[in-house]
């Protein structure tokens, strides 16, 4: 029997490397706040992993995208930290949207989680954990935006073990540049 992307979602979230740097996270950017996590799949669909309650009273909620970088550097990345890259996907089988751009999402935060990266591989300046705000992801996957983007980065196309996937490959660094660009064009 097939899992869902929300059963294999939930057994990502789980690993052990994933929670301690997002816990790391947490603790560096949001001290004295709480991490609550989100078991349903009503919410978990509307792209709420976990929900930060911060000590001001705000809660934000955090979508987690983890990837095993354990060969990324030298494989994909050129050993190279300018070209560390996460993955916004815009397509999901034969829906019209991906987490990046789906309409009915309530994620405020995506939170990259790069599991097994080396202390050589930090030291070379790649980093195990990438914030953005999801506005900013739609605002990259979204319409007259999406082709561009897809003209300037690398699409990947993935089988998910449920479907497949697309995704834009932007290097970490590009993306507040990208997101300026388009913010001061609008």
């Amino acid at each position: 029997m097939h899992q869902s992307i929300y059963q294999k979602n939930l057994k990502i979230e789980a690993q052990p490397e994933a929670m301690t740097l997002l816990k790391a996270w947490q603790k560096k950017h949001h001290p004295g706040s709480q991490l609550i996590t989100v078991n349903d799949a009503e919410r978990q669909l509307k792209g709420i992993d976990f929900i930060l309650s911060t000590e001001e009273g705000e809660l934000i909620n955090i979508d987690i995208k983890v990837r095993n970088a354990a060969d990324f550097p030298a494989r994909y990345w050129n050993n190279d930290p300018e070209q560390q890259d996460i993955l916004l996907e815009y397509k999901q089988g034969e829906s019209a949207y991906g987490w990046a751009n789906l309409p009915t999402s309530e994620t405020d935060l995506v939170i990259h989680i790069f599991t097994g990266l080396t202390p050589e591989h930090l030291a070379m300046g790649f980093r195990n954990v990438v914030t953005i705000p999801h506005e900013t992801c739609r605002l990259l996957t979204t319409r007259s935006k999406l082709v561009l983007m897809q003209n300037k980065y690398r699409s990947v196309a993935a089988h998910n073990g449920y479907t497949t996937t697309y995704c834009l490959a932007i290097p970490c660094n590009r993306i507040p540049e990208e997101r300026e660009r388009f913010t001061n064009r609008d």
